[in-house]
């Protein structure tokens, strides 16, 4: 099965983002080197699909699945829940070259690379490879088939309010004509003993 590691959001930011993938829907686009303006061919992330990805594994067995699961545990069970929130939207490249559209994590970004790390490293022990590029907390929202850039993203506004953080998921990724199917396969709580952190 497909499997990855991420944080999942709770339903009321997952709508912001809608929001914000609606008005990106909405402003004008135009394609490097041509004088045509027109929409750029973008596959949005639905709205029950948005998370924050810790780690994509890619095809496991059921055993793999369990030894995953297991080290995540072990990895988050000294960590306590702390505060997230999201601001600003970015591309991966670049605006001129935009393959992937995101927005960035803002409150608990440092927490979040902790955690990835710990995880990056946990994994390495069970000779999952580690990751090439460095970690950069993100929120992808949608992903563009041809090279384009956005007029002026600047005017685009993006803020969520703060929201716990108190839990990781291993997900599994079942792949459809219309789009994939995100299910949860286990919720592993950030160490049950810690003082919850709310700055």
């Amino acid at each position: 099965m497909r499997t990855f590691i991420a944080i999942e959001l709770p339903a009321k930011i997952r709508r912001k983002v809608k929001e914000v993938q609606d008005q990106m829907q909405s402003v004008g686009w135009e394609i490097p080197n041509s004088k045509v303006r027109n929409p750029p061919s973008i596959k949005w992330v639905r709205e029950e699909n948005i998370h924050l990805t810790l780690k994509f594994l890619g095809e496991l067995i059921e055993e793999q699945v369990q030894k995953v699961i297991r080290g995540v545990e072990e990895t988050v069970e000294t960590s306590v829940p702390f505060s997230i929130s999201l601001e600003s939207i970015g591309a991966f490249p670049s605006w001129k070259r935009a393959n992937v559209i995101w927005v960035g994590v803002e409150r608990g970004k440092e927490e979040v690379t902790r955690l990835q790390r710990g995880i990056e490293e946990s994994l390495m022990k069970l000779q999952f490879k580690k990751e090439e590029n460095p970690f950069s907390p993100h929120i992808t929202i949608g992903r563009v088939k041809r090279g384009a850039r956005i007029f002026d993203p600047t005017n685009l506004e993006f803020s969520t309010e703060p929201f716990l953080m108190k839990e990781i998921s291993v997900m599994k990724s079942t792949l459809t004509p219309s789009g994939p199917i995100y299910d949860r396969l286990r919720a592993i709580p950030l160490g049950i003993q810690g003082i919850i952190v709310e700055r």
